[in-house]
């Protein structure tokens, strides 16, 4: 009978082996507009996109809707790049799609919201040079107060990506994060991105003009025939919750890091829900070997060293309570679901 290993410990990464440089992602077009009172948003481009090009949609909407749909007239297919950033009533929250080697040619891009939304502002962004195949790198948004919006860490496996950013403030005029240039200031808010010369750390920001309640999301697009995370075969659906041992929920966001033979592959990142909660589907390797880092809300490491080894299964579920004084890991607990079996762990 197989089950899951779960051990906590800190990991020493092996160094990273550089990939021979790519082409870069490079910026194309953008357009944007800002609505109210509405439940869906059209935006169309002002020039016809380019076959195999990438599309990015940001929104930024009021906290008492929903994203339900992102379609195109071309009938390109978007997905999110993680689950939405969350922001304030003031704010808002903050969602950003993507589609893929796109069809090419005039198109429209139509928002789909829960319900009428007070706001809704969307952002429209063509690429070129971005994978055809698999292009999100990684992702991550945050939500905070003060005079800097930051998205938290993204950590990208490849040389040459593009990392794009959104930053939504509460009222003030922000301008772009050193070393990113800006793409819209549409209704006040930061639409940016850089180019990177290297796998590495990167983070988001935005000066705030002022103390605001903000939300920021960043997403990291590999260029055309970048290096992809070790070679996989299993799609499992986990979830996870992380605590402090006083009952309340730790906010921030949370990474999945794989350890290969050549360094530390992150394949996944995330908010953390109000709840404490991240749900998602990955890729991953049979008996490969993974860990969990946990950051505040700033970016701050908070917690590294949750190690699991994935056997054969279909989904998991992981739970961490940390001592709230010291980050010490004080319990866990671990269910998984292979074919008909469960097998539970403290």
């Amino acid at each position: 009978m197989k089950s899951m290993l779960v051990r906590i410990g800190l990991v020493t990464a092996l160094a990273f082996l550089v990939p021979p440089a790519r082409a870069a992602v490079t910026f194309v077009q953008e357009a944007d507009q800002a609505a109210r009172s509405v439940t869906t948003v059209k935006q169309s481009l002002r020039a016809s996109t380019t076959a195999g090009n990438l599309l990015v949609v940001g929104i930024l909407y009021d906290t008492t809707v929903a994203v339900s749909s992102v379609v195109d007239s071309q009938g390109n297919s978007y997905a999110a790049v993680s689950n939405p950033a969350l922001g304030s009533a003031v704010s808002g929250d903050a969602g950003v799609f993507y589609a893929r080697n796109i069809h090419g040619g005039a198109d429209t891009v139509t928002v789909t919201l829960s319900k009428a939304a007070l706001f809704a502002d969307v952002y429209v962004l063509e690429y070129s040079g971005a994978d055809t195949t698999n292009p999100l790198d990684a992702a991550t948004g945050a939500g905070g107060t003060g005079k800097t919006g930051s998205s938290g860490a993204v950590t990208t496996t490849s040389p040459n990506d593009l990392v794009f950013g959104m930053c939504a403030d509460g009222g003030g005029v922000p301008s772009p994060g050193t070393g990113f240039t800006l793409r819209s200031m549409g209704d006040d808010n930061i639409i940016e991105d850089t180019q990177t010369t290297a796998a590495g750390s990167y983070t988001v920001t935005a000066d705030l003009g002022g103390s605001y309640e903000w939300v920021c999301q960043s997403a990291a697009f590999r260029p055309a025939g970048a290096p992809t995370s070790a070679s996989t075969t299993e799609s499992v659906a986990l979830s996870a919750s992380f605590k402090w041992d006083n009952g309340a929920a730790i906010q921030g966001t949370v990474s999945l890091f794989q350890q290969t033979a050549s360094g530390s592959v992150n394949v996944g990142q995330w908010p953390i829900s109000r709840q404490g909660s991240v749900s998602a589907t990955l890729t991953l390797q049979v008996w490969g070997i993974y860990r969990f880092e946990l950051h505040d809300t700033s970016g701050n490491l908070v917690r590294s060293g949750v190690i699991m080894a994935f056997p054969t299964l279909q989904s998991g579920s992981v739970q961490v309570v940390l001592v709230s004084s010291t980050n010490q890991v004080k319990s866990t607990k671990f269910t998984v679901v292979m074919g008909d079996l469960i097998t539970t762990g403290p």
